[in-house]
């Protein structure tokens, strides 16, 4: 399963900095998750954290990442904090992973989060479970980038590094007040007992990409910074059923030059769209 690491690697990417994963994307298809180096420049990524801080007095700790729309949409407050979607998207393994899967890919949805001090763990969990209405088939891909230095302390993401083939969606149960799931305690047992977990030890501008199956969860922040990060989760827009309305928050992809974000239309430079006519071509 880990043919494609580094020689002499142990199970741990908090481990694997100096010997990297060799090639990504061969990494993603054997085991339905990767780490992809330097996805975002470090100039947007300061631009970013700044952005972020100035809105990040009042985090709450009890939830695994902060809730209110302040900062969880804070990428589309301008042009300038949007264009990290495309960045993102351009990179040349990340556009590799997505065409692996996703003929089509859109941003579902994609957001801010901030793990406060002290803030708690998120549960183990697979993203499919809160899913299933709108991707049946589980084909969602997550591109989760760095902002700040991500590490163990201040709650970095963890990895059941399963085998791939095993395609099993299990049971979930609400936590946090409702606010969050995780998987059911006698299914959790038995699957950590016999899979590694991988740290993401994570440099800012760095990304976890991993699929909708993937078991993951992340450690609790007990340093005094709040942990950055922001993800966008992708999706085929042929897989997406026909009784679903993309949702506010989505961002339709025009090739590799753009994007329209459907509630707050964010336009890049030289980009000549208009919003009505990128949404209805994609239900047709």
């Amino acid at each position: 399963m880990n043919s494609n690491l580094a020689e002499s690697q142990p199970n741990s990417l908090s481990e694997r900095q100096a010997l990297p994963i060799n090639d990504p994307y061969q990494y993603f298809l054997e085991n339905d998750w990767t780490l992809v180096k330097n996805v975002i420049p470090k100039s947007q990524i300061d631009f970013l954290r700044e952005e972020i801080l100035k809105v990040s007095e009042n985090l709450d700790p009890n939830v695994g990442t902060d809730k209110s729309s302040k900062i969880t949409k804070l990428l589309f407050k301008s042009n300038r904090a949007s264009s990290s979607l495309i960045q993102a998207y351009k990179n040349q393994t990340v556009q590799r992973i997505l065409r692996s899967r996703q003929k089509s890919p859109f941003i579902e949805h994609s957001k801010v989060l901030a793990k406060a001090p002290g803030g708690n763990e998120t549960a183990w969990h697979q993203d499919g479970a809160f899913w299933q209405r709108f991707d049946p088939e589980c084909s969602m891909i997550t591109v989760w980038i760095a902002i700040s230095e991500v590490n163990q302390s201040n709650g970095c993401l963890r990895v059941l590094n399963r085998d791939a083939e095993d395609g099993r969606l299990f049971e979930h149960e609400l936590v946090s007040q409702g606010q969050e799931k995780r998987i059911k305690q006698n299914s959790l047992q038995d699957i950590i007992s016999k899979n590694p977990v991988e740290l993401g030890i994570m440099e800012p501008g760095d990304a976890l990409i991993f699929g909708a199956k993937v078991v993951h969860g992340s450690f609790p922040n007990t340093t005094d910074s709040a942990r950055l990060a922001f993800k966008m989760v992708f999706q085929d827009l042929n897989k997406r059923p026909k009784t679903e309305p993309i949702r506010d928050q989505a961002v339709i992809l025009e090739g590799a030059q753009g994007f329209v974000n459907q509630s707050i239309p964010c336009f890049l430079p030289r980009l000549k769209m208009r919003k009505s006519s990128a949404i209805s071509r994609i239900r047709r």
